[in-house]
């Protein structure tokens, strides 16, 4: 099991709630092969990445959310794919979901997903609670 989180992402997530969870997954070859955390979508992803309902995802559904680049994976899941190649993620994961192979959760906690630098100057002055001035000095 392996435990991948975006190296440009911030959340204030527990991770160690998802060492039952792994250990869990590790306990039986059947589904799920991966679990992700998803999250409110964001204003620049309205539409939100996959569905989920009753901790399953889903590609289509009426509650979409987005994927907060925090998941457990089976290994295996990787085995099979070229070595030595750039791969998109995205058909990988619509495959893997289409599957009924994802769990997922809900995260409503702090959680950003840092591309630029006036994001990240948005999460300083959202978690130091002052200015953009006095974040400089």
């Amino acid at each position: 099991m392996a435990l991948i989180v975006s190296g440009d992402v911030y959340a204030e997530y527990d991770y160690d709630l998802l060492r039952a969870r792994a250990s869990a997954m590790d306990a039986t070859a059947a589904p799920p092969h991966l679990h992700m955390v998803m999250v409110p979508n964001p204003g620049y992803h309205p539409d939100g990445d996959f569905s989920l309902a009753e901790g399953r995802l889903a590609l289509d559904g009426a509650s979409r959310l987005t994927f907060g680049n925090v998941a457990l994976y089976r290994t295996s899941l990787f085995q099979e794919l070229p070595r030595g190649e750039k791969l998109k993620i995205l058909p990988l994961f619509r495959d893997w979901i289409g599957r009924g192979w994802a769990s997922g959760e809900l995260y409503t906690g702090v959680w950003a997903n840092i591309g630029t630098p006036d994001e990240l100057v948005r999460l300083d002055r959202q978690l130091l609670g002052v200015s953009r001035q006095r974040i400089l000095r």
